[in-house]
Parts: structure tokens; sequence; C-alpha cells
């Protein structure tokens, strides 16, 4: 592969650290609903939203470093 394919595009942050971000505002947000004094089954459904983008992203995680290890 040439040196320039290689290269990050500037300005754009690496899937790794923004997936981390992500995933710990979602788990801080999940965190902030189970401290309520009441918690709805609204609550709740949007709490199981959250975890399934949380096993995403890790499932996301995990395929791009498959394919990364495949490449290289």
């Amino acid at each position: 592969m040439e040196e320039k394919a290689m290269k990050p595009l500037l300005g754009v942050k690496p899937a790794r650290i923004v997936i981390a971000d992500r995933n710990l505002d979602l788990t801080k947000a999940i965190w902030e609903r189970t401290m309520q004094e009441k918690t709805t089954a609204a609550d709740y459904r949007l709490m199981a939203i959250w975890a399934m983008e949380i096993s995403a992203n890790c499932n996301m995680m995990l395929g791009l470093e498959k394919t990364m290890k495949m490449m290289g």
C-alpha cells in the first residue's frame, strides 16, 4: 500500500476515539437515568436502545480490528 494511503485524513478523529467517547457518554446517560428518583418504562426503553448502541459500537470496533489485521 502507498504511504499516502496509510496516513489518516487530517482533521478526522480515529474511530477508536470517537467510539470510546460515544460509549462513555451513553454509559453516563444510562447511569443518570438509573439514579433518577422514579424510572419509567420510557426510561427503560431509552436505556435499552443506548445499550444496544454500545453493543453495536463494540462489534463495529471488533470488525474493524479484524479487517485491519487481515490488511496488514
